[in-house]
């Protein structure tokens, strides 16, 4: 038996490690996915300044285009916020997953 991403997204969605998201293009019909929110602390301006860098990766054949401008709905613990994303989503390793940095 191969590798098989699906299965090991469906089974961190039942044990509540995703978030559920929604991709809101301009034009076109928002869809649904799964993905893995994340929200590090960086510092900047030697460690003067902290800031959050939102991203999320998610199955990239769940939503094949998220560009830059996009509005992603992201909910958090029962609680919806709509980010936009800050660049293209790009593809990780085989393609399988892509990650997209968000901006609120």
């Amino acid at each position: 038996m191969g590798w098989r991403p699906e299965v090991l997204f469906a089974a961190c969605k039942r044990v509540g490690m995703l978030s559920p998201a929604i991709h809101l293009p301009g034009s076109g019909t928002p869809a649904p996915f799964d993905c893995n929110f994340s929200r590090p602390e960086v510092l900047l301006l030697g460690d003067q300044q902290q800031s959050t860098e939102y991203a999320i990766e998610y199955q990239t054949a769940d939503v094949p285009a998220i560009r830059k401008g996009d509005p992603v709905q992201v909910t958090v613990g029962g609680v919806a916020t709509t980010y936009t994303a800050r660049a293209h989503a790009t593809t990780v390793g085989d393609g399988t997953y892509s990650k997209v940095e968000l901006q609120l």
